[in-house]
């Protein structure tokens, strides 16, 4: 399994507060404490560095997946009803009940998606079980659905 981590994107704020700090270390050591020398040259370099990486481009957050070094069946455990509700309705999943005198299997499946290359891709992926006096039907979407949500 794995999660989403956003990675903060860079807005050079942290090397324009680094810039701005030297800049006042060094006004302060030119005006208050006798004098720097070269003071005009060393200001405009740190200016014009605080100039060129403050007309920077932004760089936008990253989001990475990262292993949380458990499998599905370990992060389900830890699950209670109302996680695993939430997990299993976020990946489409859905169950149909009926009785078993009702039931008919139709093999004419209605779902499909616009994304597959593959025919294979397009292939509900449904499970049936009898249970008792019913039959769950419980459907896992297609192929490429399935392959869409461990991508995301």
């Amino acid at each position: 399994m794995t999660t989403k981590t956003v990675i903060a994107g860079d807005d050079h704020s942290q090397t324009l507060r680094r810039l701005g700090a030297q800049i006042a270390d060094l006004t302060a050591q030119h005006y208050m404490h006798g004098g720097v020398p070269d003071f005009h040259a060393r200001m405009a370099t740190l200016e014009a560095e605080h100039a060129r990486i403050s007309d920077l481009p932004r760089e936008k957050p990253k989001i990475r997946r990262v292993s949380t070094g458990k499998t599905l069946a370990q992060l389900w455990e830890e699950m209670d009803s109302e996680q695993r509700q939430s997990y299993l309705k976020s990946a489409g999943v859905t169950a149909l009940v009926v009785r078993s005198d009702n039931f008919t299997q139709d093999l004419v499946f209605r779902q499909t998606t616009d994304v597959a290359d593959d025919a294979v891709l397009d292939i509900p992926v449904n499970i049936i079980r009898q249970c008792g006096d019913f039959v769950v039907n419980i459907s896992l979407g297609t192929l490429t659905e399935q392959l869409q949500r461990a991508s995301a």
